[in-house]
Order: C-alpha cells, then sequence, then structure tokens
C-alpha cells in the first residue's frame, strides 16, 4: 500500500489544484518496468474521483520525468489523446507521476487510431520550439528501463545506426552477450539505410499494444518514448508483439502509404527493440536478435 505520508502529501496537492478538499486511498494495480502503478480513489464532499499513480525510488526519477515530459508535449500536438499529467516530482523519499484516470475499453475504432497516429505523423516539427529540425528530440528518454540517446543527426542512417542500434549493441557487450563487432553492425545498418532520408515525423516510440487503449471508443496512447524519426519505427513495432486490427495497418497504408523497402527496414527497426529487450530481461531474447541479426546481414548483402 502506499505511505500515509505519500498519500497526505499528494492529497494536499490535489486539494490546492481542485480547491476542495480531498483524501485518497489506494490499491496496486501492477508492478513492472521499474515501478509500481497504482489506482487512487479520491474522496470529496461532491463524490469520487480517481487517479493513476506511478511510483518508483528516487535513483529512477528521471524516468518518470522523462515520461511526464513525453506526455505534455504529445498533448501539446492535439492529435492524439494522451493522459493529463497532474503531477510529477518527489514525495515521501519517492519518485512520483500522477496522471489521470481513463477507463479503457476491450474493443474499440482501430480506423479511428489509424487516424489519429498518421495525424501524430504529420505533426511538423517546425511547431515544436523545443526541437531541432532533425531526428532526435531535445532530451534523453527510456525504453522500459533502459535510457534513450536522443542526440539530434540531420542523416536518418546515421541517427538509427548510431543512437539506437550502437547503444543498444554496446550494452549487450557490457552485459556479456556475444553478438559480433559492434562497429561492422553499426556500419552495416547505416548503409542498410544510407538511402533512405524519410520525412521527420513524431513518433511513440514504444508503440506495442500494451500501450495503446480506447477510452469511450476513442484511441488513447501512454508510455512514450518519443522523437522525430522515420514513422516506419512505429508500424514496424506494432507488427513485432501482435494485438493491433489488421484494420489499423490497412487504413494507416490508405491514408498515408509506406514507401517502398519498408518490409526490409522493419528487420532494423524491430532489431531495435529484441536488443533493448535482451538487455532488459536476458538470455530469453537471445535468440530473436541473433535471428534479426542474420537477416540484417542478409537484406544488407543483397541491397
Amino acid at each position: 500500500m502506499v505511505q500515509c505520508s505519500l498519500l497526505k502529501k499528494l492529497a494536499k496537492i490535489l486539494s490546492q489544484a481542485r480547491q476542495e478538499p480531498i483524501e485518497l486511498s489506494s490499491g496496486i494495480i501492477n508492478q513492472g518496468a521499474g515501478s509500481q502503478t497504482r489506482q487512487l480513489i479520491g474522496h470529496t464532499g461532491k463524490g469520487q474521483l480517481r487517479f493513476l499513480l506511478k511510483t518508483t525510488c528516487i535513483e529512477k526519477q528521471p524516468m518518470l520525468v522523462a515520461e511526464a515530459n513525453n506526455l505534455r508535449q504529445l498533448k501539446q500536438t492535439s492529435t492524439i489523446r494522451v493522459p493529463e499529467v497532474i503531477w510529477c516530482g518527489e514525495a515521501s523519499n519517492e519518485a512520483v507521476l500522477l496522471v489521470e484516470w481513463l477507463d479503457f475499453q476491450s474493443a474499440g475504432n482501430w480506423q479511428q487510431l489509424a487516424k489519429k497516429i498518421t495525424e501524430l505523423h504529420r505533426y511538423p516539427v517546425a511547431n515544436d520550439t523545443s526541437q531541432q529540425p532533425a531526428y532526435g528530440w531535445a532530451d534523453d528518454n527510456y525504453l522500459g528501463e533502459n535510457l534513450q540517446k536522443n542526440g539530434f543527426k540531420t542523416r536518418w542512417c546515421d541517427f538509427f545506426a548510431e543512437q539506437r542500434i550502437g547503444v543498444q549493441l554496446e550494452q549487450a557487450a557490457r552485459n556479456n552477450f556475444v553478438l559480433g563487432s559492434v562497429n561492422l553492425l553499426i556500419d552495416q545498418v547505416r548503409k542498410k539505410l544510407s538511402d533512405h532520408q524519410p520525412d521527420i515525423s513524431l513518433v511513440h516510440g514504444d508503440f506495442w499494444s500494451g500501450n495503446v487503449g480506447f477510452c469511450h471508443k476513442s484511441p488513447v496512447i501512454y508510455d512514450p518514448a518519443c522523437y522525430y524519426g522515420d514513422r516506419e519505427t512505429d508500424f514496424a513495432m506494432a507488427s513485432l508483439f501482435g494485438g493491433f486490427s489488421p484494420q489499423f495497418f490497412s487504413c494507416c497504408q490508405q491514408d498515408w502509404p509506406l514507401p517502398a523497402g519498408w518490409e526490409n527496414r522493419r528487420v532494423i527497426y524491430n532489431l531495435y527493440h529484441l536488443l533493448n529487450h535482451l538487455n532488459l530481461f536476458g538470455s530469453h531474447w537471445e535468440a530473436d536478435v541473433h535471428k534479426a541479426l542474420q537477416q540484417l546481414l542478409a537484406t544488407t548483402e543483397s541491397a
């Protein structure tokens, strides 16, 4: 259960924000990705309110700060719904993120999700004054518990080879996984993507079915790892773990068709997520990574 001191601190913050007295109670929903997630029940004179609370140790506070910042920046695009950030900070020796509670339904409008994701991908980088007109993001963020480097690059092949595949390969080497020459594999990725300079799109970054929901049949995305990159990376991950309706992909293709060669690039883009899983969860993912590396080398040789 949540510490009484934390509940009192959050109740005070909410009472001040809402300008009405509020008392809080809680229960644990799940634990994972370095944090605990709980539902908070707010008791007021007018009834009950619900909130979603994430907590983790102080050392991991940058994870929650990055998540809060990404949610705020996605909300500013006015493209697709995200949970509203209510408060993020430190309380009772814990890192805390408090967001609105959303009641998700088991079914939703996949055509609407396709439309909204396309709007997100079309969001002009020029509208975001905190960013540069290049591939990357103004701040590093997190993919699970792993730091995601986002230094800006003007060439997509350099960004993905160095900031995505290279960083994960170096971490895998430190974790004693033998995957081959890091520099050679980085060069192979750069070579494979060298003739691909996609439109700069705002991407979710961790776009699997567990980070998508439907509230009153409208699509919602959450747990983002945003950056400006190739929109194909979102579709690649969406296809990696399943859970998306075929209607979603067909509607996306109809709204904004993916360019030729996307199927080969999907191998590279999903290698990033497989490497991340290897570094997060260990050897269970090693066979999948080796298979993806073999596919990468095969498609590079045939290119």
